[in-house]
């Protein structure tokens, strides 16, 4: 800290710097009631609360409960591990240096956050801003916990941003995760990277994401996908590779978990998005994923994505100097779940638009391996799947259904729909004034109990046209395909 006042032209007194000098962690264990209660308020201006390398363990409610409050003004909480901040550092140490720029942006680091086997919650941080509400927390544990795993609530009239990383929260007695975003006039961000919620009491993961008169927006991802993009990149554009400091995590992980694996509900007037890369959500006794994008006066987005088949993508067409070489993270993953594994509900006034790429939904037990609908009042609705398999799931391997008053877009590609117990492809696709277009392209269908491939596509008011090639359908319970056209101009097939 006493290195950076210096860096920006404010040295620090060394009576002062001597109190900012590292001092090891702060342990808070086996309390009656709270091992951490934090309060921070102002009336107006900023209300900033940070606890870092805290341990909270064994304490008869909450292990960590800090409020950051600031009615007139702008909130801020901050936590975590100082062994991930320190990560972080590096990185802009590391960025600086290819820049030919020397920050001391490194700290000595190592030290662990935890909240693990309290009473009630393990870590709960609520941030309410007027203008502006900001939590951002990297390097967290919360484990056997009694209530939830980790709350992380962020309000205000305005802007609200939140952002959570490295996150391990398992075998709690309530959800994993509780990740709350609201903005109310500006617009609600949330950001999750690197978050393992496993075999917890309720959901794994539940985020949501609002703002009534702006905009919402949800990414997670796994920033392993990072580290082939800064190096590669980094060589290619900027002269020597960027290394993303600390050890790889894997997938984001929401398994084995009573309830959802990963439920989120994205919500936004303006507009609203969802994005959701290299996760497995396997095992749960609900749905895999559950997830609700809508925008009622603008546009909404989904995609569920394998960075895989992103970057093979990119190697594929030769659009860069060179191919980046990564180690692959595998397909999106929704297994074994007790319902279904991906659901998809998803409004967009102005338009609704999906996509879903490297997808591995089998043997979910009484639902539909993916389940999506997409709706818009006055625009389009347009939904691709590739290499999105869908077998052996207790009800249709997909189930897909699209309304617009727009044009109505779909496109199944690459993918396999195999022993499902009724339809292997379940589609219904209509347009209330434009055009319903459907691809299906290599692609195959075997002894689902019902139709192989079941296609009804209405254009009251335009055309209607399928085109299906590369396509298989054997031994299904009934026919092989079945295609169903109304338009009120050219129906093709």
């Amino acid at each position: 800290a006493a290195g950076l006042a210096s860096l920006i032209g404010f040295p620090l007194p060394a009576e002062v710097g001597m109190f900012l000098s590292p001092s090891g962690p702060v342990v808070a264990n086996n309390n009656g009631a709270f091992g951490v209660q934090s309060v921070v308020a102002a009336d107006s201006g900023l209300a900033l609360g940070a606890l870092f390398d805290v341990t909270a363990n064994g304490n008869g409610a909450f292990g960590i409960q800090a409020i950051n409050q600031s009615p007139n003004g702008v909130a801020v909480g901050l936590a975590g591990s100082s062994e991930n901040l320190a990560e972080i550092l590096q990185l802009g140490e590391n960025v600086a240096g290819i820049f030919g720029l020397d920050l001391p942006l490194s700290i000595p680091g190592g030290g662990q956050m935890q909240a693990n086997g309290n009473g009630a919650g393990g870590f709960m941080m609520q941030t309410m801003g007027d203008s502006a509400a900001i939590n951002a927390v990297v390097g967290l544990e919360t484990l056997g916990n009694g209530g939830f795993g980790t709350m992380l609530g962020t309000y205000s009239d305005g802007l609200s941003i939140a952002a959570l990383a490295r996150l391990y929260t398992a075998e709690n007695i309530g959800a994993g995760l509780l990740f709350d975003v609201y903005g109310l006039n500006t617009g609600a961000i949330g950001l999750l990277a690197d978050v393992f919620a496993d075999v917890n009491g309720d959901s794994g993961i539940t985020a949501s994401i609002d703002s009534p008169n702006g905009f919402a927006a949800l990414v997670s991802l796994s920033t392993d996908v990072l580290r082939p993009l800064g190096g590669s990149l980094g060589e290619m554009f900027l002269g020597a590779p960027l290394d993303i400091p600390g050890d790889p995590f894997g997938p984001v992980v929401a398994s084995g978990n009573l309830g959802n694996g990963f439920t989120a509900n994205v919500t936004g007037n303006d507009f609203a998005a969802a994005v959701l890369l290299d996760t497995w959500a396997d095992g749960n006794s609900n749905n895999g994923f559950d997830l609700t994008v809508a925008s009622a006066n603008g546009t909404s987005i989904a995609a569920i994505l394998a960075s895989d088949v992103l970057l093979n993508l990119v190697n594929d067409m030769g659009v860069l100097p060179e191919p980046i070489v990564f180690d692959p993270l595998g397909y999106v993953s929704a297994s074994g779940n007790g319902a279904n594994g991906i659901v998809l509900n998803q409004g967009g006034n102005s338009g609704a638009y999906a996509i879903l790429a490297g997808i591995r939904a089998d043997d979910n037990v009484l639902g539909d391996g993916i389940q999506a609908s997409l709706t818009s009042a006055a625009g389009d609705a347009y939904a691709i799947l590739v290499d999105a398999d869908a077998d052996d799931n207790g009800d249709d391997g997909i189930d897909l259904s699209l309304s617009a008053n727009g044009y109505a877009i779909s496109a199944l590609l690459f993918s396999n729909v195999d022993g499902n117990f009724d339809d292997g492809l379940h589609l219904v696709q209509n347009s209330a004034n434009a055009d319903a277009f459907a691809l299906l392209a290599n692609t195959e269908a075997w002894d689902n109990g019902g139709v192989g491939f079941w296609y009804d596509l209405t254009a009251p008011n335009g055309d209607a046209a399928i085109c299906a090639t590369d396509v298989e359908a054997y031994f299904n319970g009934g026919r092989g395909a079945r295609f169903t056209l109304a338009a009120g101009d050219e129906a093709a097939l």
